[in-house]
């Protein structure tokens, strides 16, 4: 691969166009399928709190920096968007898909326009596009309408074309829409931050103009001070962000350990899994360095940095979870590198039809592997969001209304409360109140005319349970009560102070630790009779082990749950009693209630009735 590629003729108007068709056709080709999806994970969560505020607040709320973070981040242009296809089209999923797809194909244009403008080589860059426009790689990204990376991209992509027409051209005017559209990148999410990065690398490396190094400080000063000026107010607000309370983003080793998966996709942009990406990864990145020391090509390095670029974001992340939709950006790289390996193939032919004609193959073949990847992707994606819905197809099927004033409590379920709670406002309103066990917060139960609390079975099938207030059932112990090791067990829900046989006690416990642990306790509940026997119970680690006692900061609250079933056998009677206590696995030793007579290590929290 030489540093340059040969430049052909300009192409006429109608040419022009045709490839524009063509690209439009790849790109509907490959996507059709995403315009018969819903909505997935986080667009439940967005599009249910612009639903609950309406329009105009919610774009107040998402322009405020300082406020609740809607978006996980301060990304305005983001809400505007929604609230700019919402206003035309309403919670209509394919107007959402289809907006994403119209960006997708304005991207394989610019990724085309790109390649022309730097290249001059007009098959190269109709062939990028194509490329661009159908790999699977990144393809859940186009899908996902809560990803901000396309319309990022737009504008990294955009402000990039402006800035190669400016080295070209030298227009002052493309220079200024660069600065401009740069702004808009680093509103929409904060990866355009390493667009001076590519403007510099495309101006050193490839087009490679004379330039004073005085010149070159003017020409990069209004970059530098935009970057500037958005790092200072990130610095800013970055302690209110949770994106960034989550993730931590930091240099270290984990950046390489974290790049592997990333870079495997990239190397094979088909969504296939390679087995060993870690020995793939190191093989390919040595033959890359090796060719680069080699032949000291200057296109290769330029795509070589851009594909760490292109992922930077999430490579400094501490606490990593690989997430393909990360790609987009980077995958402009595999596009282009395969476009520029089909072009080298044509010169090894000599008359213009034979070199049209493996060019035409060649991206026939290509093709042949990535429309069904985004169809095969597209499929993945529906499943997902199949699964998603489970809970809530089931319960809007037994409750086509709720009256007015309920609450549903969801503990555990499969799918994200922040998910649901999308879900059920956008078919029921806003008087309808959804919260769980994951949001960790008490909740004053008393508040709501009608209770419902759901809990799942290890197949994700619901189990429905009505609220019943405690009408002198339950004989509430004096809390708070604090165990041993400074565990404090500050108070409780129960959902069913009576139940029948063949259904389930359901019971919040609010914990709380007045310090520091180091050992992982196990909670007990039993259910015992008048003569002192179990006949039903549990024993788990606080929620069924995701939050350990290791895990709890000092004095910060801890919702536990627990769903005692009750089995047919046990005998009808209004004598039960609750009683929980908090033991050591490893020495089978309960830990003592603090203050209480007999070295007590046991609390009845409640009489129950078992009909």
């Amino acid at each position: 691969m030489s540093n340059s590629v040969q430049p052909h003729f300009k192409p006429s108007a109608p040419i022009v166009l045709v490839g524009i068709v063509a690209i439009l056709a790849v790109t509907i080709m490959a996507y059709l399928p995403a315009l018969n999806l819903t909505f997935i994970s986080d667009d439940w969560s967005y599009f249910g709190t612009l639903s609950r505020l309406g329009a105009t607040d919610y774009l107040t709320a998402v322009l405020n920096p300082f406020g609740p973070y809607l978006l996980n981040s301060y990304r305005p242009f983001q809400g505007l968007l929604y609230v700019m296809t919402y206003g035309g089209f309403g919670f209509n999923p394919v107007a959402f898909h289809a907006v994403n797809l119209a960006m997708h194909f304005v991207n394989a244009l610019l990724v085309s326009m790109i390649c022309w403008q730097i290249a001059r080589n007009a098959r190269l860059a109709l062939i990028a596009g194509l490329f661009y426009a159908s790999l699977p790689a990144y393809s859940l990204t186009v899908m996902l309408i809560n990803a901000p990376d396309v319309l990022a991209t737009t504008f990294y992509l955009l402000a990039t074309w402006l800035w190669a027409r400016y080295l070209r051209h030298g227009k002052a005017r493309d220079a200024r829409l660069t600065l401009i559209v740069f702004g808009f990148g680093l509103l929409t999410k904060e990866i355009a931050l390493t667009l001076p990065a590519t403007l510099f690398l495309l101006d050193r490396l490839i087009v490679r103009a004379p330039l004073k190094w005085t010149d070159l400080v003017r020409r990069y000063l209004g970059l530098a001070l935009i970057a500037g000026v958005y790092l200072a107010f990130v610095r800013l607000i970055m302690p209110a962000n949770p994106l960034y309370q989550t993730y931590r983003p930091a240099l270290g080793w984990h950046v390489i350990t974290n790049a592997i998966p990333y870079l495997s996709w990239l190397i094979v942009p088909w969504r296939i899994e390679i087995p060993n990406p870690q020995i793939w990864v190191a093989l390919a990145s040595g033959a890359y360095l090796l060719i680069l020391l080699r032949t000291k090509n200057r296109v290769l390095a330029f795509f070589g940095i851009e594909a760490i670029l292109g992922m930077l974001h999430v490579l400094s992340f501490q606490w990593q979870v690989f997430d393909a939709r990360h790609l987009y950006l980077a995958g402009v790289v595999p596009a282009v590198l395969l476009a520029l390996i089909v072009e080298r193939g044509t010169e090894f032919f000599r008359s213009a039809w034979a070199r049209g004609a493996f060019a035409g193959l060649a991206c026939a073949a290509i093709l042949g592997f990535n429309v069904p990847g985004v169809a095969n992707t597209a499929n993945q994606y529906a499943a997902q969001a199949r699964f998603e819905r489970g809970p809530f197809r089931e319960i809007s099927r037994n409750h086509p209304t709720f009256p007015p004033g309920t609450l549903l409590y969801f503990i555990a379920p499969p799918t994200s409360e922040d998910y649901l709670s999308g879900m059920f406002t956008l078919q029921y309103g806003n008087a309808l109140h959804i919260t769980g066990t994951r949001y960790n917060q008490r909740v004053n139960l008393e508040r709501y005319e009608n209770v419902l609390v759901y809990y799942f079975d290890a197949q994700g099938k619901s189990s429905e349970a009505q609220f019943k207030r405690a009408r002198g059932i339950a004989n509430a112990p004096p809390l708070p009560t604090i165990f041993e090791d400074a565990i404090r067990l500050e108070g409780y829900d129960l959902f069913t102070p009576s139940a029948e046989r063949g259904q389930a006690l359901v019971f919040l416990l609010y914990w709380r630790a007045d310090r520091k642990m180091d050992r992982d306790y196990t909670v007990f509940a039993h259910l015992v009779n008048a003569q002192g026997e179990i006949v039903g119970g549990v024993d788990q680690q606080p929620r069924n082990g995701t939050a350990p006692t290791s895990a709890w900061r000092p004095g910060e609250a801890s919702v536990d749950y627990f769903v005692i079933p009750i089995e047919e056998t046990v005998a009808p009677s209004q004598d039960y009693r609750l009683e929980i206590g908090v033991y050591d696995l490893a020495t089978m030793q309960r830990l003592v209630i603090l203050g209480q007579p007999n070295n007590a290590d046991r609390i009845v929290l409640a009489r129950i009735e078992i009909q």
